[in-house]
């Protein structure tokens, strides 16, 4: 029984790594937005409703995704650079509390009065009148997030900062869960209405949670004079900052553009795809990227390059070694998993194929973006945010061209092979100049595992998918997509720890390191 013991011994260490709490509480995080994607899938499937809701929610969900990312990237090494007197800490927090009030309530004002203008720039001209009304009624209410979202991203940022990571983790699940409530209950008489009241409901009462739950230690309070040093130092970090960002926000809104001239259903298409890719990248990156930042925002404050490399490093080896056979796997077994999944309901075999036309683009550009999470964080702890928003501009421009020129000869696919061409530019050229600030981190080493971890994926994805093709029809859809998985990873493994003995393998079930996660 030696053997069950050690691995009992090895699952508690584990599960007592800050990473691990972080990823099982993401992991309930993107079963809730599963859900919710059936949930959508179901009552609207791929329709002009469903376009309309994205249509609506386009800009404002740029903004808010910009929020989310960017407030706690400031936050963090601007709190680890002034690690003053818990009087003067509790200050600091506050101005900024107040900036961030005063922040999102006037981003949703402007965005609500100003709704149907901006919905009319940001979509093409050939769009349905009837689609275009639908999400003018929708607007408004998503804009009003935005603003709720301001409180919720600047709270979040004050956990991470504390190293509380348990509490913002576990109610990540919560506006999900008010758009399945509210879906379910009221779709039939409020339409996609009924999803956006839901969706604000479980916003507020996350931020309600997440303020209740921090602040008596932090000692917050609003500020009415912000006349402040601390304003301009914060205005100056989170303008670049936007920028850099750019690329993870605003190509929604690009593909918004492009793809509301098309047949309709077009624009559901790659919302189902993207949401996909970014639930799975979510889910191999998040408890890596949060608990990391703080770590490397602490080695920038104390000039510790070496260790900020070395940190860098290994969560990227982790990453890609993580995200290769997740993009292969579902890259083969895309048919039957978006038809295990989603063909119910308003949801039909064309709509399947649609999102399956477009999904392996976006698994590609995934295996770029993933890594990027923590490209960025390395940028950010540095303070540097002037070479990430220049580079991300350039991708932008780049995306934007793309989908222009692929567009007319491809439909809403050439979209999609514009988003599997920029991520990996963007992840290249990103890498290659954070090296030299530091010390290369693409390296040698890296580029190794990445081909020898991609080779490993690549057949693991063959074997896989001719599992899956041999049982279904014996076994059923379920259990050979169970099987066809089992059997990839089993390839991927041993390909992969016999082969090319990759030992970063081995290092995923390190020990746990000293301190529990809150």
């Amino acid at each position: 029984m030696e053997w069950a013991a050690s691995a009992w011994q090895m699952s508690r260490a584990l599960v007592a790594r800050p990473e691990a709490v972080v990823t099982l509480f993401t992991a309930l995080h993107l079963g809730a937005s599963f859900v919710n994607q059936i949930v959508l899938a179901y009552l609207f499937g791929v329709s002009a409703e469903m376009d309309a809701f994205l249509a609506a929610g386009a800009l404002p969900l740029a903004i808010l995704s910009l929020v989310i990312g960017e407030l706690g990237f400031v936050l963090v090494p601007l709190l680890a650079h002034r690690r003053e007197s818990p009087q003067e800490m509790a200050e600091t927090a506050s101005r900024l509390f107040s900036l961030m009030v005063v922040a999102g309530l006037g981003i949703a004002l402007v965005g609500a009065v100003g709704h149907g203008w901006i919905l009319r720039l940001t979509t093409h001209a050939e769009i349905p009148p009837e689609t275009l009304a639908l999400a003018v009624r929708l607007a408004p209410w998503i804009w009003l997030l935005v603003g709720l979202n301001f409180l919720g991203s600047f709270f979040t940022g004050l956990y991470h900062f504390h190293r509380r990571f348990t509490l913002p983790a576990v109610l990540l699940s919560l506006p999900y869960l008010g758009m399945i409530v509210g879906g379910l209950g009221w779709a039939a008489t409020a339409g996609i209405e009924s999803v956006v009241y839901g969706w604000l409901a479980g916003t507020f009462l996350k931020v309600v949670l997440l303020a209740a739950g921090i602040w008596g230690e932090s000692g917050l309070r609003f500020r009415w004079d912000l006349r402040h040093p601390l304003a301009r130092e914060l205005g100056f970090s989170l303008l670049p900052m936007g920028v850099a960002l750019l690329p993870f926000t605003l190509l929604p809104v690009v593909d918004a553009y492009w793809a509301s001239g098309l047949p309709h259903g077009s624009l559901s298409a790659l919302g189902y795809a993207s949401k996909i890719v970014a639930a799975l990248a979510v889910l191999v990156v998040q408890g890596i990227s949060v608990v990391l930042f703080p770590a490397i925002a602490d080695d920038s404050a104390a000039g510790k390059r070496e260790a900020f490399r070395a940190k860098l490093a290994t969560a990227l080896q982790t990453i890609l070694l993580l995200i290769l056979p997740v993009a292969a796997l579902t890259a083969a077994l895309r048919e039957p998993l978006l038809q295990l999944c989603f063909e119910r309901g308003s949801f039909d075999r064309a709509d399947t194929l649609a999102v399956a036309r477009v999904l392996p683009f976006y698994l590609v550009g995934m295996v770029g973006m993933a890594p990027m999470n923590v490209i960025s964080r390395g940028f950010f702890a540095l303070r540097d945010y002037r070479t990430p928003a220049v580079i991300g501009v350039a991708a932008l421009g780049v995306y934007a061209g793309l989908c222009g020129l692929l567009t007319p000869l491809l439909s809403y696919a050439g979209i999609a092979v514009a988003y599997a061409v920029v991520w990996p530019l963007i992840f290249l050229g990103q890498t290659h100049v954070l090296g030299r600030a530091v010390e290369p981190v693409f390296d040698r080493a890296l580029g190794r595992l990445f081909f020898e971890a991609g080779a490993s994926a690549g057949l693991a994805a063959v074997v896989a998918w001719a599992v899956a093709g041999q049982l279904s029809a014996e076994l059923g859809l379920l259990a050979a997509l169970l099987l066809a998985g089992l059997a990839g990873l089993l390839v991927f493994v041993v390909l992969g720890v016999y082969v090319f003995q990759l030992q970063q393998l081995r290092l995923l079930l390190a020990p746990a390191p000293k301190g529990v996660a809150r």
